[in-house]
């Protein structure tokens, strides 16, 4: 009877704590993704933060040519890239120095249209805390990361465009100019 009632009152007690620390939920600040500078295969150097102020979403997916779920997840960030005018998808891969033409020629030879970087010695992947492959971040024009996605695994990709969809929602609307003829 007494194990009862001491177990009662530790029950009692972890359930007012956990209903104390609900109520304590503070807001953490945005995290902002770190800034980093990569090349392509053509050497021309690709910054992250240039290509955010031109405002739009940023998809930024680390992969590598010998990755399986990486190379099953690509279609679908190409599509992505493709169906929406502000998102802007970047895949750098981990693929060593002797491998980056292969990867090059993975991408040129299934007509993705992403901007393709390479990151041989994992440098930026350890900059931005990325674990494993496939990592994918959703970044706001501004910088904050708003969704990171860890792994790949069929249907993923219906997540991965709802919060992509979530993300667009809340970026401000780009303004369309409209162009007027003057006649006469």
């Amino acid at each position: 009877m007494k194990k009862k009632i001491i177990l009662l009152i530790t029950m009692l007690f972890l359930f007012i704590s956990l209903m104390q620390a609900s109520e304590q939920v503070t807001e953490q600040p945005a995290e902002k993704i770190a800034d980093f500078t990569l090349e392509d295969a053509e050497g021309n150097q690709v910054n992250l933060y240039e290509t955010l102020q031109k405002g739009d979403a940023v998809i930024i997916d680390f992969w590598a040519t010998w990755c399986m779920l990486c190379c099953k997840a690509l279609p679908h960030l190409n599509n992505f890239h493709e169906k929406y005018d502000n998102v802007h998808v970047i895949i750098i891969s981990e693929d060593s120095k002797g491998r980056m033409k292969k990867a090059d020629a993975y991408i040129k030879s299934r007509g993705y249209t992403v901007t393709s970087l390479f990151d041989p010695t994992g440098e930026v992947k350890k900059l931005l805390g990325a674990e494993v492959l496939p990592e994918t971040f959703y970044v706001k024009p501004d910088g904050e990361i708003f969704f990171r996605h860890r792994g790949y695994k069929k249907g993923a990709e219906v997540e991965m465009e709802e919060k992509l969809k979530e993300m667009l929602e809340t970026l401000p609307k780009k303004e369309i100019k409209e162009t007027t003829e003057e006649t006469n």
